[in-house]
């Protein structure tokens, strides 16, 4: 799969338009649209009719921010803590890695507690991973692919009740709801300079990550 890269360009090619609401069981709100440079507001998505969606893919995926490709997440190594204070400011909720599936929020008292040290060793300063859980969607009309993130973690490593380290998710948030807080904070970036936050280096798929799952959800 390529990676989907907007230019700046586009954007101010863009028209108005109107947002609507997608009424896809389990996928975050579409949109349709595209911002100017320099805005600190997330990038609209587009608008999907649910009839033009013929399969929907689930894709679990880590990215290392290790990685060379990578080096622009590498450069703004701060994403966790952007990630930590969003929940502490009461932009969104975190939940509990315990799953996935945002079934669990975390209340403010477990979330310092996640942050205490011995609590389990997660400490958003030296966090290396993430992982993104997203929805493919493959359309009818076009034969397009659009990407929906539907969620972000932090991955760290903490030990057992035996001692042994390993990493896993430190907890969850909710894409959808984090974009506007990740559209107010910047991004250093010389490379490509049309990416002004959080959002758009996302939204413009700045990142490489391994695959580790994949769901086929609808035909």
């Amino acid at each position: 799969m390529k990676k989907a890269i907007f230019s700046a360009a586009l954007c101010l090619l863009a028209g108005n338009f109107v947002f609507a609401q997608s009424n896809i069981a389990g996928l975050p709100p579409m949109t349709a649209g595209c911002v100017k440079p320099n805005q600190t507001q997330p990038i609209p998505w587009n608008y999907i009719a649910e009839r033009d969606i013929r399969v929907i893919q689930r894709i679990w995926r880590d990215i290392d921010i290790h990685d060379e490709r990578n080096r622009l997440l590498a450069a703004n190594s701060q994403l966790a803590i952007i990630l930590t204070e969003g929940f502490f400011n009461g932009s969104y909720k975190a939940y509990s890695a315990v799953n996935d599936r945002f079934t669990t929020p975390l209340t403010r008292e477990e979330f310092i507690k996640l942050l205490t040290p011995g609590s389990g060793g997660f400490n958003p300063a030296v966090v290396t991973k993430y992982r993104i859980k997203e929805d493919w969607l493959y359309l009818k009309s076009s034969g397009a692919v659009e990407v929906r993130i539907v969620g972000i973690a932090p991955v760290a490593e903490v030990k057992d009740a035996n001692g042994i380290a390993k990493e896993q998710p430190a907890f969850w948030i909710y894409y959808p709801d984090a974009r506007k807080h990740l559209a107010q904070n910047k991004v250093i970036n010389k490379e490509q300079p049309y990416i002004f936050n959080w959002d758009e280096l996302f939204e413009s798929r700045q990142f490489d990550g391994e695959i580790d799952k994949v769901i086929e959800m609808k035909k």
